[in-house]
């Protein structure tokens, strides 16, 4: 028999079952090895779904419509405000083959695969960077403010128009440069002026070391470090690259002069020895006057060593003349040693 009816409980067993009207279960379906499942309408699941036996579900969708997953999502678009897109683990991967996208219009991230990262803010793409790796920050009005290209360059903006520009070789400053302080080659870091106040006479071989003072007023000023100066001796306040040019205004005392001069000296040692390091002449006659000009460069390893003096050299006395700008020394520092 085809078909076995039980009365008592009201089973009925059949080895296959055609109906061409409803069915309705009261109690639980239970199937077993279905390979597919073909619905035409709408299928309910009161209590969710799970795919995949126990334990171990690879899928669950709940009744509140949170949805599980433990394996890879590949999904061609993706849209949503983005509240609930957190907590991607390291062993789960949402994969998109076409684009992400997060908010409507406009629209707050989209990723399109192998193309660009595009994040939004008023519907203005405030962060861009694409496939190559450039970055791009751009103000609410569109426009760029910040651009960088990997080993190539990084620029800014502003107005939309190029201020600063920085590659493997240096940066270029489109306008004005502002700084508190600058070191390097070429950053006049120091500025500092002295003089005679008054001329002294002094014979041959003799440190000028009378009436140094540091020049104002109308004469320049000391700008940040300045030197120092004990009995014509001069220290450096720092290390670095120092330019130092100096004039000497002369006068012949007395007897015959077949030449004047003015010989500098260099200790590294802290004033313990001391050497020649430029001489500086002139022909001058008794009762004459002349100007001497003397420039060098120092290379201030080490500033608590570094001391220099001037020197007469000279056939017979003269007087190295002060006041007025007669005698003046500047000492420039250019930058780090």
């Amino acid at each position: 028999m085809g078909v076995q009816i039980n009365g008592d409980t009201g089973n009925i067993s059949a080895i296959k079952a055609d109906y061409s009207g409803n069915v309705t279960i009261g109690g639980t379906l239970t199937y077993e090895d279905v390979t597919n499942i073909d619905s035409v309408g709408l299928i309910t699941a009161r209590e969710g779904i799970e795919v995949g036996a126990r334990p171990g579900v690879a899928a669950s969708v709940s009744v509140d419509g949170n949805a599980v997953f433990s394996g890879i999502v590949t999904a061609t678009s993706f849209v949503g405000d983005g509240t609930n897109l957190t907590n991607v683990g390291v062993d789960t991967a949402v994969v998109f083959t076409d684009k992400l996208q997060v908010g409507d219009s406009p629209e707050l991230i989209s990723v399109g695969v192998g193309s660009d990262l595009q994040i939004y803010h008023d519907g203005v793409a405030s962060l861009i960077e694409n496939a190559t790796g450039n970055l791009a920050l751009r103000a609410k009005t569109g426009e760029n403010s910040i651009v960088m290209i990997p080993d190539s360059k990084t620029a800014l903006f502003f107005d939309n128009s190029l201020k600063l520009e920085t590659t493997n070789t240096g940066a270029v400053i489109t306008g004005i440069a502002t700084a508190t302080s600058f070191s390097g080659i070429g950053a006049i870091t120091m500025f500092d002026t002295w003089g005679l106040s008054s001329g002294t006479n002094y014979n041959d071989d003799s440190v000028v070391a009378n009436n140094w003072t540091r020049r104002t007023g109308t004469h320049g000023g000391n700008i940040g470090n300045a030197m120092t100066e004990s009995s014509g001796v001069f220290t450096f306040p720092q290390t670095g690259l120092y330019y130092m040019s100096a004039q000497f205004g002369l006068y012949a005392v007395g007897g015959t002069q077949g030449y004047a001069g003015i010989r500098l000296f260099l200790s590294t040692d802290g004033g313990s020895s001391y050497s020649a390091t430029g001489s500086y002449y002139t022909s001058m006659q008794n009762t004459q006057y002349a100007r001497l000009a003397a420039q060098e460069v120092f290379d201030v390893t080490d500033a608590s060593q570094f001391k220099i003096y001037f020197q007469t050299d000279s056939e017979n006395s003269m007087s190295v003349q002060g006041g007025q700008g007669r005698t003046s020394i500047f000492f420039i520092r250019y930058g780090d040693t």
